[in-house]
């Protein structure tokens, strides 16, 4: 029996039910979604304001909300699972029974070096688990795998990076850091630098390890949104945010048809 196997057993002795993640999310596991789409933050029509979607409401509750969205003749679960590692993660162990094979992460990141831009989109090559959450997707709770490596699936950045190119959209491959404390990062960003992170989040290294605990496909959107190395803040202006909004409401819509 492997870890995730094992996991689920204990839930449900814990927690009878027959579909948790329509009982969370309000999505249907036996729905073979387009793709099923996981946003920390991004309400589905911040995603697809321009392309007339229906966004059906599944449950929305105080800290996270589904949402079936359709778009033409594509329909995409949609999972907003609000911000930290730890919602991240019980999230996407809900997706281990979908029907669905292919997840999306799409979300905002934070630039920490001079060389990318707002609005950039980017991928990580491999992600610092620098979150507490990630620590419990192991046998045993251990510090020993704190700010561990964790490496997206070569074929799923093939195919990103090649989809991307066809779509004449630029998407570079970055060593990415995750976080628990926004606030507190800019206090410890010396030792994350010093680590070669060149952007940073929440939630990023528990969604790739989750991907590959319950066996899914998967691609991570990243769109820029603030860099600390120029100046660009988090809470920046309103010409700042105009060349994030349109980064976001175009490309990463784009990415997602083609990769769906």
């Amino acid at each position: 029996m492997n870890l995730y196997d094992k996991m689920q057993t204990e839930f449900a002795r814990h927690n009878p039910t027959n579909d948790m993640l329509k009982d969370v999310y309000g999505l249907d596991s036996a729905e073979d979604y387009h793709a099923i789409i996981v946003a920390p933050s991004w309400r589905p029509e911040a995603v697809f304001g321009n392309y007339n979607p229906v966004i059906i409401p599944k449950r929305e509750k105080a800290y996270y909300h589904g949402y079936e969205v359709i778009v033409g003749e594509k329909k995409f679960g949609y999972m907003l699972t609000g911000r930290s590692s730890g919602m991240m993660l019980d999230s996407c162990l809900l997706l281990g029974s979908a029907k669905c094979s292919n997840v999306i992460f799409a979300g905002y990141v934070g630039a920490l070096v001079e060389n990318i831009r707002l609005g950039d989109i980017v991928t990580p090559k491999h992600s610092i688990a620098g979150d507490g959450a990630s620590l419990y997707l192991h046998e045993n709770i251990s510090t020993g795998n704190y700010r561990n490596i964790v490496n997206q699936k070569e074929d799923s950045l093939h195919r990103l990076k090649e989809t991307a190119s066809t779509l004449k959209i630029d998407i570079r491959e970055k060593t990415h850091y995750c976080t628990d404390s926004i606030f507190c990062e800019y206090y410890h960003l010396d030792d994350i630098l010093a680590l070669g992170s060149e952007t940073i989040d929440c939630e990023t290294s528990a969604f790739i390890k989750c991907m590959e605990l319950i066996n899914k496909d998967y691609f991570v959107l990243h769109c820029v949104s603030d860099n600390s190395a120029c100046g660009n803040a988090l809470i920046g202006s309103e010409k700042d945010r105009e060349r994030v909004h349109r980064s976001r409401e175009s490309r990463i819509p784009e990415i997602i048809f083609a990769l769906s």
